[in-house]
């Protein structure tokens, strides 16, 4: 059996896919980047098919119109991290192909425009994909194991006609001339005794069917609770451990503060048309007044505006990570930002930070609650045209109807009476369309 040698390490697999498998999860080299996400840390993935299911679920305004080669093994190669290696184990799609140039372009738009640190340069990412003109991915092999040397096939002194690994000898055989053996006597009686048959006649058996949609909407369900409790957490927020989420100011409508001796109306109404600096300079003056007792904060300065984080107007200027105290504040966000986007399911860091939600700063819980309203989400959804869900509750309503939604209809979402959305349903993407174009800004 022909052995393949890994290139990053001494290891030698018994196959060309134990080869791309240990490559991809012991040495990380054949992960791809989502170059349609602009955000502050790169999007990266290790499988084409999960990056198929983030585009569909993050991207979902371009994703039927993307080439859908991209999320082949072949096609991305074109945004792997590490196309050498990658090409090493995966023969990459043709380099004149349509979506081969789409996944170039993609990525040098991305590498142009994104605010994420920048990985490599670009023409780093342009030498790898001239790999791509190859015809074929090699791969260094060597014989089985026993050889003298890697790639020489054994020989043995008794056997010089050994054919290599893998060949084959024809031999003949001659064809054999049937004759009989026995022929039995013929019975003239019964064969048993017996007056009736003994055996049964056959009996059809049900099996019973996997109830496979039901398993289904099970582990969706698990998924969406897991869901749900984070972004509980993200709702209030955990201070001095997790700052509460941003609010979504573009939806959400305008509410009223009641400070000691004053009353504000938030977000200011020509906010849309200040500067991102003067935006984070307004909200950071109205944590202040909020936070103060008689004129005197209460809050530390590094950490009043984690504690107030829900009054940050979209597309602020960023805040910098001075300290160590806001850093991990900042991590653990995004790992419960993570869980709520689906893209991790740590039970444990969540149990632990639920267990500390008891012991939080719960001075901001009557601003929280005056964005909330009495909690009625006031979220519509109307299935083909009818109106199937009115004015939903709170989340647990919300997630029994999106598990109970059938997929294949056209669903449109509909809050305060505004239409929002309308997209061929997919359980996930309603659940974001909630969390993202009406509730919270988990970024």
């Amino acid at each position: 059996m022909l052995q393949q040698l890994c290139w990053l390490c001494p290891a030698a697999l018994h196959s060309r896919k134990e080869l791309k498998n240990h490559v991809g999860t012991e040495h990380q080299r054949l992960d791809i980047i989502c170059p349609w996400c602009v955000e502050d840390v790169p999007t990266i993935m290790s499988r084409p098919y999960d990056l198929k299911r983030h585009v569909g679920r993050w991207h979902e305004a371009i994703a039927d119109g993307l080439n859908q080669d991209i999320f082949t093994e072949a096609g991305a190669f074109y945004l792997a991290l590490y196309p050498k290696d990658y090409s090493k184990v995966v023969k990459p799609l043709v380099f004149t192909t349509q979506a081969a140039k789409e996944a170039r372009e993609a990525v040098k738009v991305w590498r142009e425009t994104s605010q994420a640190p920048k990985l490599k340069k670009m023409e780093d990412w342009e030498a790898g994909w001239k790999l791509a003109e190859r015809k074929t991915a090699d791969t260094p092999t060597i014989q089985e194991s026993g050889s003298p040397t890697p790639g020489v096939e054994a020989y043995s002194p008794t056997k010089p006609a050994m054919l290599p690994t893998g060949g084959r000898l024809p031999v003949p055989f001659p064809k054999m001339e049937e004759t009989t053996v026995y022929t039995a006597t013929p019975i003239e009686g019964p064969a048993h005794p017996f007056n009736s048959a003994t055996t049964r006649p056959p009996v059809e058996t049900f099996l019973p069917e996997t109830p496979l949609l039901e398993e289904q909407n099970k582990h969706m369900q698990d998924e969406m609770i897991l869901q749900q409790r984070a972004l509980h957490l993200l709702t209030w927020g955990c201070m001095p451990l997790v700052p509460p989420a941003r609010r979504n100011w573009d939806r959400l409508p305008t509410v009223q503060f009641k400070g000691p001796s004053f009353t504000m109306d938030w977000p200011p109404k020509d906010w849309r048309l200040m500067s991102p600096a003067k935006r984070l300079a307004v909200s950071q003056h109205v944590a202040i007044m909020l936070d103060s007792v008689e004129g005197i904060p209460v809050t530390d300065p590094d950490q009043i505006m984690d504690k107030y984080n829900f009054l940050i107007l979209p597309g602020s200027i960023p805040q910098p990570r001075s300290t160590s105290e806001r850093r991990m504040r900042i991590a653990n966000y995004v790992l419960l930002s993570d869980m709520v986007k689906g893209r991790s399911t740590n039970i444990l860091i969540l149990q632990m930070l639920e267990q500390t939600f008891g012991h939080r700063d719960t001075s901001t819980d009557e601003f929280l609650t005056v964005i909330r309203g009495d909690g009625n989400i006031m979220l519509t959804f109307i299935i083909n045209n009818n109106v199937k869900f009115n004015q939903l509750q709170d989340m647990n309503q919300i997630l029994k109807c999106i598990i109970s939604i059938d997929i294949s209809k056209q669903v449109s979402l509909r809050y305060r009476g505004v239409n929002v959305t309308s997209v061929t349903c997919h359980k996930y993407s309603c659940l974001i369309n909630i969390l993202h174009c009406i509730y919270l800004t988990v970024e």
